[in-house]
């Protein structure tokens, strides 16, 4: 079985900043990120897509966008259910697109999960949760856009990295 590793870079900026992710499929296989933001604020970006291997995929977030997940999927197939099934592990209900109010994640799936503050004095937030179980390994890094790319793992011969950088 190959192994998804998942370095998610992330940075704690200051209110107001804008926010930027980006996901970058370093495996050479392709794997089906997916997204779910909860109530209220999100990003301009569909909560599920696929990502050919080596290939990235950027979008920014809203400055009020308080919380949200991040897990990858493999394995899936969505022509013939294109439903929480669709996928070997980490599916979500709506099949490619994760349903906005319910698309959470069906079990097992390792999360990267982001809390983004909108006061000034309160940091954000980022883990890797195994709360849904484990399907990928998956860590995270602090980044700020002006010091360059970082990267805890770049050794691996399978990286999707997934960043928040400050505009």
């Amino acid at each position: 079985m190959k192994l998804l590793q998942a370095v998610i870079l992330a940075a704690s900026v200051s209110f107001g900043a804008a926010r930027t992710f980006t996901v970058f499929n370093g495996c050479p296989f392709t794997m089906w990120p997916a997204m779910f933001t909860g109530v209220g604020a999100a990003p301009d970006f569909a909560t599920g897509w696929e990502a050919a291997e080596f290939t990235a995929v950027s979008f920014t977030v809203p400055d009020n966008w308080e919380a949200g997940r991040i897990w990858g999927r493999r394995d899936c197939d969505f022509s013939t259910n294109p439903g929480p099934n669709s996928c070997l592990d980490g599916g979500c209900n709506g099949g490619l697109v994760c349903d906005p109010v319910t698309g959470t994640g069906v079990p097992p799936a390792t999360l990267a999960e982001f809390t983004l503050s909108t006061n000034p004095s309160i940091p954000d937030n980022y883990d890797v949760s195994l709360v849904d179980g484990y399907n990928l390994p998956m860590s995270q890094n602090p980044h700020w856009a002006d010091l360059g790319i970082m990267c805890g793992i770049c050794a691996s011969p399978c990286l999707p990295v997934v960043h928040l950088a400050k505009l």
